[in-house]
Formats: structure tokens, C-alpha cells, sequence
């Protein structure tokens, strides 16, 4: 279709079509801007009003049509329509409206980012109708090649069956990586709503052991990490004037924590030292609602997140009574399932989600599902390939 066989759907009213014609004859020249003003046919909508195009070009527009009297104040969205035959174009451009004859109902548009988004596809109609090309919609109402002429020869034939196996695989290719894509943000969406929770408190890594807690507020005064069994491990000034010693209840080394060292001021219950069991690697201790220590129990696992960004799956050890609070809390004590925690960490805290057993259990069937799905696709390829081979 030419640019000069469009037809618009013209307005109903008479009176606005006789307006449109009469602005059109007295459109005043847009001396303030140096692009050319195209009159086509195109239809502007702007805050619910139906407005006919008088003249356009990149930066601006003129129309015609009743306007409201607050037209003027700011800037709007017009929606510019340009209608083709079986077809048409809408766009949105931001504008300034501008009165140029009240009496005839003319009004500018001014464009405020004429580079923005629409001006591509407003350049294209613009250069379009000006040199009177076909309108179309460029690549995607083209006429493959390899459709349009056929070629008779056996080899011909040998290279379209190979060029069409290699379309269908292309296609396939790109059907299942959507498929697998559209799978893991749905799987990603669920683990995070339904099967993941991330733990209000931090865990702090320890030893596993006993933690020799400071009794009272106050400072650390004497440490010693060789103290044997009955020996005193730590002592401590109260803010109260009085000397405090904790003893090693074991023959088991010691390990002391960041607040360990001479001069450290600490509060009630903050572990200053720890009697390890030997040969024992580092735990996870952290206080969580009830429900999620119910998770635990039934089977759930705990991912920590440290510091370097590594992540190690864990696994419920030990869990007791954390004291009474509006809501129920449990001290569960958590041990490394992949990994292992760092001994130089001790003290350090690291956030925690527990995953539900059921998304572990997803996980492994859908991974099982998966290894058998490219088993499955290696094999219908293969096959397709020597049928379209023997084809030819």
C-alpha cells in the first residue's frame, strides 16, 4: 500500500472534519524549528479528548478539536494513532499543549524528548510518506528466500532437507531453553515463598563444647588457653569491685573466643572461652522460632552463608529450650553436612536459611528428570539427523 492510498477513519462529527480542513489551510509555519511539517493523516487522544492531526514533524504536531481549558497546565501523554489500511500505528509522546487559534480549535503540540523511544518508528511513517514507499512492517512481512524459488536438482534437494533438519533443531533448541528458563523462575520464585526461610537471629560458630560465659559485666583480667583440668581458664573484675574465676570442668583443650584477651570488657552470658571436645570441627549455634526448629526436626537442612561468599549446608545437631520470651524460641546447634567450618571463625556470626525437606526433595527428582530429558533429546536428534539423511 502507497502512503498516498491511506485512508483514515475520519470522525463522525462534521463540524470536526470541517475545522481539520480549515486549520490544515491556515497551518502557520513552524519557523521555530528547523524539521519540515508533514501533513498526513494521523488522530491524537489526549486525556480522554479526540483531537484531528493538522501537521507533524520530529519535534511537534499541530491538531485540531475541543480541548478542555486546563489543557494547558504541564506536561501530558498523547497517544498518536496513525491508521493504515488493515493496520495502524499508535504511539505515546510526552507534549506541551499550546493554543494557536481558540476560534478554529487549533492547538501545538511540542514534543518535550523528541529523541525518545518513539523516534524511530515516528522517522520511518515520516520518510515513508514523504517519498510514497510501500508501507510495511519490514522483516516481518518478508517472503522467506528459500520459499519463494524452488530448485529442481537432486542436490538442491540434499541441502534443503540438511538446512530444514538444522531450522528444526534451532527451533527445538530454542523451545526447551525457554521451557528450562520458564522452569528454574518458577522453581527460584517457589524456593523463596514457599520452601526457603531465612532465620531472624544470627548463628555464631563455635566449638563444639562448652561455653565458659562471663558471669557478671565487667573485664577480662587474666587468660590462659593451656589450663588443664581444674585450672582457672579466665578471670575477671566486676563492674562491682569483685574478682571472678572461671575453671577448665575437663580435661579438653581450650578455645578461646574474640572477647578472649586481656582488657575485654564483656556482659552477662558472652562467651569468653570454650572447653572443646578434641578432635571435634566447629558448630553453628543460633536461637530461632519454634516452627522453623520444627523444620529442623522433621528433616529440613540450614545453608550458611560466610563471609567470603561460600555456602555450607547443615544439619541439625543438638537443640534445647531458649528461655522464655513472648514467642517460643529454641537453641538448636547445627553441624556441617558439605564443608567445613573455619576454625579461625570462631565468634564470627552468619546469617542462615533453612530449606524445606519437600524442595530437596524437588530438587533431587527434578534433577534426575533432567539428566534423563538430554539422554532423551540426544537421541531424537541422532535419529531425525539419519532419517533426513537417508531422506536425501
Amino acid at each position: 500500500m502507497k502512503a498516498d492510498d491511506m485512508n483514515p477513519k475520519m470522525d463522525t462529527e462534521t463540524t470536526n472534519a470541517a475545522a481539520a480542513a480549515q486549520a490544515q489551510r491556515s497551518l502557520p509555519g513552524d519557523h521555530e524549528s528547523e524539521h519540515a511539517l508533514i501533513q498526513l493523516p494521523f488522530v491524537v487522544f489526549l486525556q480522554g479528548r479526540h483531537y484531528q492531526g493538522a501537521g507533524l514533524s520530529l519535534v511537534n504536531a499541530f491538531v485540531t478539536g475541543l480541548a478542555a481549558p486546563e489543557v494547558e497546565e504541564g506536561s501530558k501523554i498523547a497517544a498518536f494513532r496513525f491508521p493504515f489500511d488493515g493496520f495502524s500505528v499508535a504511539l505515546s509522546v510526552e507534549v506541551r499543549v499550546e493554543p494557536v487559534d481558540r476560534s478554529t480549535g487549533l492547538y501545538k503540540l511540542v514534543f518535550l524528548h523528541p529523541t525518545g523511544s518513539h523516534l524511530p518508528q515516528l522517522r520511518y511513517i515520516l520518510n515513508s510518506y514523504i517519498a510514497g514507499d510501500i508501507v510495511s512492517l519490514g522483516e516481518m512481512m518478508r517472503v522467506p528466500p528459500e520459499k519463494a524459488t524452488k530448485s529442481g536438482n537432486s542436490h538442491a534437494g540434499r541441502s534443503f532437507s540438511f538446512g530444514r533438519f538444522l531450522k528444526r533443531l534451532l527451533g527445538f533448541g530454542v523451545v526447551a531453553a525457554a521451557s528450562v528458563g520458564m522452569i528454574f523462575t518458577i522453581s527460584y520464585a517457589l524456593k523463596n515463598r514457599l520452601f526457603v526461610h531465612d532465620v531472624p537471629a544470627l548463628a555464631v560458630v563455635e566449638p563444639a563444647g562448652l561455653a565458659l560465659q562471663a558471669p557478671e559485666a565487667g573485664q577480662v583480667a587474666f587468660v590462659n588457653q593451656n589450663a588443664g583440668k581444674g585450672q582457672v581458664v579466665y578471670s575477671m573484675q566486676t563492674v562491682k569491685g569483685s574478682v571472678l574465676s572461671v575453671e577448665n570442668p575437663c580435661d579438653c583443650p581450650i578455645v578461646l573466643s574474640r572477647q578472649g584477651t586481656v582488657g575485654a570488657t564483656v556482659f552477662p552470658g558472652t562467651p569468653v572461652a570454650y572447653a572443646a571436645v578434641a578432635g571435634s570441627d566447629p558448630v553453628l549455634k543460633v536461637q530461632v522460632p519454634d516452627h522453623l526448629a520444627k523444620m529442623l526436626l522433621n528433616g529440613a537442612q540450614a545453608e550458611a552463608r560466610m563471609a567470603d561468599g561460600s555456602t555450607i549446608l547443615t544439619r541439625l545437631a543438638d537443640i534445647e529450650t531458649a528461655g522464655t520470651s513472648a514467642e517460643p524460641q529454641s537453641l538448636v546447634t547445627l553441624q556441617p553436612v558439605s564443608g567445613r567450618l573455619p576454625e579461625n571463625r570462631v565468634g564470627a556470626t552468619v546469617p542462615l536459611k533453612i530449606v524445606s525437606p519437600r524442595y530437596l526433595d524437588f530438587v533431587s527428582w527434578f534433577e534426575a528428570g533432567l539428566s534423563s530429558a538430554q539422554g532423551y533429546v540426544g537421541d531424537v536428534q541422532v535419529t531425525e539427523f539419519m532419517r533426513l539423511k537417508t531422506e536425501g
